[in-house]
């Protein structure tokens, strides 16, 4: 058995998945996770997922089931427990031919931190050998792509970051909601493998297990859209001299960034 479409497209398009997950778990008992993984066009950790919960509630365990836990051992509360609310508000960036991905949080979507995130971005690719002209950003025509420049003139909004650096700046065209697929596809990803499998005791906890994250998905997650190949297998085929350094980018807090006095994730600016 091999389903034709990856499971997670079909699962966001049918109002009640239950019959599918079953059919999922089904195929992981009789044949192992890696194959239920290869067969639905998913991954490990959502086959793994799908049917501990089978294993320990039954049936109802592949019902719908609310993100906020009951009970656990590990509960954030208060200030912090707000605070990784807001950090859902993940900023992903994808590489379209390799699948190579960079994550960045905030408390919401800016202008500013849109901003801040591509010179990290841009500044990271161009250490490591990447010639920024022939970088093209695609964004739709969201708040936080649109700025204002800072009163010095220094480029505070979204394309004059990009194109400071040499790079490109296009807007998919309105209503053109398939030009974004591979990035709503990251946010789903996300939401499916990180924040609904991970809890998390502090800050530093959430971005230590958020780059265990990116590390896992950029160097040893196999694409089924890639020939089964890692992100950083298809840079390395594209580009043989780009070293490795070039996929460990780590997560951020922008926040700590755009406050004036700095901190510790990343330096005030000069």
């Amino acid at each position: 058995m091999s389903a034709p479409v990856p499971y997670f497209d079909v699962v966001c398009r049918m109002n009640t998945p239950f019959d599918y997950r079953l059919r999922l778990v089904a195929h992981a008992r009789q044949h192992g996770i890696k194959a239920a993984a290869r067969a639905f066009q998913t991954t490990v950790l959502t086959v793994r997922k799908w049917l501990r919960r089978h294993q320990t509630q039954g049936l109802k365990g592949l019902q719908e089931l609310s993100r906020a836990p009951r009970s656990c051992p590990h509960k954030i509360v208060g200030e912090l427990a707000q605070r990784l609310v807001e950090l859902r508000r993940q900023l992903p960036a994808r590489e379209v031919r390799s699948g190579l991905q960079f994550i960045a949080f905030a408390a919401g979507r800016s202008a500013q931190a849109s901003t801040l995130f591509a010179q990290r971005i841009q500044i990271h690719l161009q250490r490591w050998g990447i010639n920024l002209k022939h970088l093209t950003w695609q964004t739709d025509k969201g708040s936080e792509f649109i700025g204002e420049l800072q009163p010095d003139g220094s480029p505070s909004h979204f394309p004059a970051a990009v194109t400071y650096f040499g790079s490109q700046h296009e807007r998919i065209p309105p209503a053109a909601h398939t030009y974004q697929s591979d990035v709503e596809t990251v946010h789903r990803l996300i939401e499916d493998e990180f924040f609904d499998l991970e809890s998390f005791s502090s800050r530093t906890d959430f971005l230590a297990k958020a780059s265990l994250y990116q590390l896992d998905f950029n160097l040893a997650r196999p694409s089924s859209h890639q020939r089964g190949l890692t992100p950083w297998q298809i840079v390395h085929q594209l580009a043989p001299r780009l070293p490795l350094d070039l996929c460990l980018l780590p997560p951020v807090l922008l926040d700590y960034r755009l406050d004036s006095q700095g901190g510790y994730d990343l330096p005030r600016y000069p």
